[in-house]
């Protein structure tokens, strides 16, 4: 298995640990499921950005939180 691969499928793990865990009862997040969905997803996204598309030689600055999305859920 490639590095890559390794590291994606760590991704998709953790992403399901975020689903049952921080969205579950442990968390006490079960009724705010799809907002905790998108807030993840926010956050998922920023990360992308910031980190996969980081290029050392060629910075770009970009808004981490837009209009649109938040990186805090709802209360």
């Amino acid at each position: 298995m490639t590095e890559s691969r390794t590291a994606f499928h760590e991704l998709v793990d953790l992403l399901n640990q975020l689903d049952t865990r921080y969205l579950g009862p442990e968390w006490n997040n079960q009724h705010h499921v799809a907002e905790g969905h998108r807030c993840i997803m926010h956050a998922l996204l920023t990360a992308l950005n910031v980190v996969l598309e980081a290029d050392p030689e060629r910075p770009v600055f970009q808004r981490s939180v837009a209009p649109n999305m938040s990186l805090l859920p709802l209360e």
